[in-house]
Order: C-alpha cells, then sequence, then structure tokens
C-alpha cells in the first residue's frame, strides 16, 4: 500500500534537540489557511480544497491531490502518534508543491 510519506532526515544534537532536513517549496497548512481567511481560516472547510483545486486545474490532477492528501494526512498522523512525536500542529504539518500540488514522487 502506497502511503504517499517521504521520509525526511535529521540528526539528533542533544536531549530533545536536534536539526531536520529543509522542507523547500512547502506552505504550512497554517499559511494555506491564513491565506483563505485570516485567523479564521483554519474553521473554512474549504480551504484545503481551493488551495488543491487552485494547483491542479485538470479534474484528473485534483482527483490524485486529493487522494495523495487524505491517504498521507493519515499515515502521517498515525506513524507520528507511533513515535511519539508531540509537535503535530497546523505550522509544522506541510503541504509538499513537488508532492501534493503536481503528483510527483520525490
Amino acid at each position: 500500500m502506497d502511503l504517499q510519506m517521504t521520509i525526511y532526515r535529521c540528526v539528533a544534537t542533544g536531549w530533545q534537540t536536534g536539526m531536520l532536513e529543509a522542507v523547500l517549496n512547502a506552505d504550512t497548512t497554517a499559511k494555506i489557511q491564513k491565506e483563505a481567511g485570516g485567523v479564521t481560516g483554519a474553521f473554512n472547510k474549504k480551504s484545503i480544497t481551493n488551495w488543491l483545486e487552485k494547483h491542479n486545474s485538470e479534474a484528473r490532477l485534483y482527483s490524485d491531490a486529493v487522494e495523495n492528501f487524505l491517504v498521507s494526512c493519515a499515515a502521517y498522523c498515525v506513524a507520528t502518534y507511533v513515535i511519539g512525536i508531540g509537535d503535530r500542529h497546523n505550522d509544522v504539518s506541510r503541504f509538499i508543491l513537488e508532492t501534493i500540488a503536481t503528483n510527483k514522487s520525490m
């Protein structure tokens, strides 16, 4: 089963500290939601849909992007919970334009 996940590099530099691989060409969900409605954008049920539509004008590409988003979002939620990552919020979650918007594998 392809869970549409990308593994990023990280290096522990001490107790509860470290460095993560930079994710280029990406928007946080917080940024997407803020652009959709300011501080209330997180409550806008169409913010993610509109962002995906904006980056996928053809019906087939949009359908694939929605499927990739749903599968990868669920997979990342379970994986980060299982391994105990506590910093899961919409300023950390990222939509990777190269993967989700254009449906390219990395």
